[in-house]
């Protein structure tokens, strides 16, 4: 692999992104006579950010891949909560248990997630908006088993859980 290889895959994530955030704002505002001018404000924005134009060059960390999953996991929760989409929720679904798996930071989405259903959801039915907040957050449950079986699968489990609390302990407050 070399560095115009890694450039290519970073650019083709980042229209990626683009094109699903231009497909979100174009739903989102699809009853607004600015709906193109406002499509088109966000993308130019948010191609020249600086993290991105940095981070989607020649780089590879896990926010290249989870930058286009989170915008699409954003997108399909909206779907699936404007439209009763159940294929949007089984998207939304398969990206909760994948975004964390892929970046640490898909579990605080999730949590964001869970959060919007208790908003949504309080005045109208509050054991129902407790369950589907419990449920989005069993997506990230879900996925912190998968990584621990899957690294468990080629390391020792305590060694793992050595490391595991070691990179805990010195990303917080400790």
């Amino acid at each position: 692999y070399t560095e115009s290889s890694l450039y290519i895959l970073n650019s083709i994530l980042f229209a990626v992104s683009a094109l699903i955030l231009a497909a979100f704002l174009s739903d989102l505002f699809r009853k607004s006579k600015y709906r193109n001018a406002i499509v088109i404000t966000g993308i130019i924005l948010y191609i020249l950010q600086p993290e991105l134009l940095q981070g989607m060059g020649i780089v590879y960390w896990a926010q290249s891949l989870f930058q286009v999953t989170l915008i699409a996991q954003i997108y399909a929760y909206y779907r699936w909560k404007e439209y009763s989409s159940k294929k949007t929720f089984i998207v939304f679904v398969i990206l909760g248990i994948a975004n964390p798996y892929i970046e640490w930071t898909g579990y605080v989405a999730n949590f964001g997630f869970a959060l919007s259903e208790l908003i949504l959801r309080w005045r109208d039915d509050r054991f129902k908006a407790i369950v589907r907040a419990e449920e989005t957050m069993l997506l990230g449950v879900v996925s912190f088993i998968l990584f621990c079986l899957h690294y468990c699968s080629t390391v020792e489990p305590a060694v793992f859980f050595e490391a595991l609390k070691a990179r805990f302990l010195a990303r917080n407050f400790t």
